[in-house]
Formats: structure tokens, C-alpha cells, sequence
């Protein structure tokens, strides 16, 4: 297993069995700063891959403010709510982002020395204009891709519930929209990645997997999914991101509830015979995680709400290179 894939730009390359989820480490790989005092008990990132957090082509307020480095979300901002008794997370930044042509000009990701993933969506309204999105996208990247020291493949991101864009579209519909966008992206060379969460629907990924090189499985789960019990999460089922006055934002959980969700949806891809290389995670907490995520079929894992958890994550990391890892 781990992420292994072939591109003209590259060759065969290998990503690695796991990798940090797109939010926890920024656009760049720094960690947001009030979290730097979990490295004293146990954070790390040591032989994990780097997926950077999605952006869009135009700049995007969101629901935190984001400075001209990209710097994001200050841990008491109320788009995100943190429950370290239970180990997750319900966010609801909004896809704040400094833009692709700002990314490309602070020059970090040219300059990392690693294999790692982008990501990137669209949040208009309409097809025409995401589909320009991605056009922009790719006359922006290729000229420089070039300067870019280490192998990077591209995440695109149809599963974040903060832009809502997927929601009300049909199955066959998204499936084509995701279609035509990768046969754009096709023209960078790079490894394209398609980013879902756990209720994506099996009629959508039969019909896009000849189309991308590897599934990322574990995206956000919308808070009120049928689903889930949030009742049992917080009182009334209510989201507490509501009852902050985010009336229209009631965001998606990062935990290990969702975790069962992702081994389901893999069953379903496998038992159909479909043989994309997968990247899953959402609510990783344990070496027994790890080892379930191999049984169903999975390339590659990656942890994000597991920083609540921190002295666990080098056992994780430990299993994944164990377990997922080609020797």
C-alpha cells in the first residue's frame, strides 16, 4: 500500500502511508500558534506527509480572518467549537484562504523539500464559474510548477459542507462536473486527487474513478446528517456554532464519530470493484484505526482531530508506516 502514483510531470511517486488532514497544519505546514503547546505533550508530525489546507483561486473572507501570510483562525474563534473531553471538532471557517496568486508568491510551498498535496475548490454558485476556477487554477500553477523542489499532487475538494455548492446536485451531475474539472487539471501533469467526505454517493464514484488517480475519503461530516446521533453530542442536537450566532453555519465534525462512516464507505467502494488508491481518516485515534482502515482496502490514512489526543499520535503515525507502508 501507501500513496503511490504515476504522473508524466513525475513518474511513480510515493506520498507516503499518512499524512496530517488539510486544516491542521495552514496552508504551509506552520502550525497555528496556540497549538504549539501540545508538542509538550507529544504533538508531532515527524513521518507524516503535509496536505495543505483548501484554497480558492479568488481570495475568501470565510468566517475567520486570515492575514496577508496566511496565517488563520485563532483558536477562540467562534467558527470553531473544540471539545477535548471527546476529542472533536465542529469548524465552520467558510474556506477562509489568502488566494492561489498570494500562496504562490510567499514562495513556501516551491521551497518544501517533500512530497506533498495541494487542495483547492471553487465556491460559486454555478458551474460555468467554478469550471473557470479551475481554468484559472491551472494557468496560474503550471508556470511555476517548475520551481517547485519536491512532488506535489493536486487534492480537489467537492466535500467541504462550509461552501455548500454539492449539496442539492444529483449524483450524475456532480460526477460530471468532477469530470470535465479534472480533464482541465489533466493539463498540469501532477497526481490528481478527488476530496470527499464519508456520504458521498456510491452512483458518483463509480462513475468519476477512471477519471482521478486516488480518493481522499474523509472530508467534514455536515452537522444534522441523519447519520449521526447529535443528539448524544450536544444538547437539542443543536450545533454549538448556532447557539454562537453562526445562524447559517452550523459546520462539520472532525471526530471519531465520523470514523465509522469512513470504513463503511470504503466497503462500498471496494465491493465494487474499484481499485483507486484511497487516502481515508477522519476521527483516526488509534493503531487499532489503522489496522481497521488496511482490512477495508485503504492506500494511505491521515490524522487531524487526533491533536486532542497528542500523545497517541507517534504510535499512530508508528502503525501507519507498519501497517500501510510498501517494504
Amino acid at each position: 500500500m501507501s500513496l503511490i502514483l504515476k504522473s508524466p510531470r513525475y513518474g511513480e511517486t510515493d506520498f507516503g502511508p499518512i499524512f496530517c488532514a488539510p486544516w491542521v497544519r495552514g496552508f504551509f505546514g506552520f502550525m497555528h500558534w496556540p497549538l504549539y503547546i501540545l508538542y509538550i505533550l507529544g504533538l508531532t508530525w515527524k513521518g507524516t506527509g503535509f496536505a495543505a489546507k483548501t484554497i480558492t483561486f479568488p481570495p475568501r473572507q470565510g468566517n475567520v480572518s486570515v492575514d496577508n501570510n496566511g496565517i488563520t483562525w485563532p483558536i477562540w474563534s467562534k467558527a470553531i467549537y473544540v471539545n477535548f473531553w471527546k476529542g472533536y471538532f465542529i469548524n465552520a471557517f467558510g474556506l477562509s484562504n489568502p488566494g492561489l496568486v498570494r500562496c504562490l508568491e510567499l514562495g513556501h510551498w516551491q521551497k518544501r523539500k517533500s512530497s506533498f498535496l495541494l487542495s483547492f475548490t471553487s465556491t460559486f454558485s454555478d458551474k460555468a464559474s467554478r469550471l473557470m476556477d479551475v481554468q484559472d487554477i491551472v494557468e496560474d500553477l503550471l508556470p511555476v510548477l517548475d520551481d517547485f523542489k519536491a512532488p506535489v499532487a493536486l487534492q480537489w475538494n467537492i466535500g467541504c459542507p462550509n461552501a455548500g455548492i454539492y449539496k442539492n446536485m444529483s449524483p450524475d451531475k456532480i460526477a460530471d462536473e468532477v469530470i470535465e474539472s479534472f480533464a482541465l487539471l489533466r493539463k498540469l501533469g501532477i497526481p490528481l486527487i478527488l476530496n470527499f467526505n464519508a456520504l458521498m454517493p456510491i452512483e458518483c464514484i463509480q462513475k468519476v474513478h477512471t477519471h482521478v488517480d486516488a480518493f481522499w475519503i474523509g472530508n467534514i461530516i455536515p452537522v444534522g446528517s441523519p447519520e449521526i446521533d447529535w443528539n448524544k453530542m450536544f444538547k437539542g442536537g443543536i450545533s454549538p456554532l448556532i447557539r454562537r450566532g453562526l445562524k447559517n453555519f452550523p459546520g462539520g465534525l472532525s471526530g471519531p464519530e465520523a470514523f465509522p462512516l469512513t470504513l463503511a464507505k470504503i466497503r462500498e467502494i471496494r465491493a465494487c470493484n474499484i481499485k483507486t488508491p484511497i487516502v481515508a481518516g477522519n476521527g483516526t485515534r488509534t493503531v487499532g484505526n489503522i489496522r481497521s482502515l488496511q482490512t477495508v482496502g485503504t492506500d494511505a490514512a491521515f490524522m487531524g482531530s487526533i491533536i486532542l489526543r497528542p500523545w497517541r499520535m507517534k504510535g499512530i503515525i508508528k502503525a501507519a508506516h507498519q501497517y500501510l507502508a510498501d517494504n
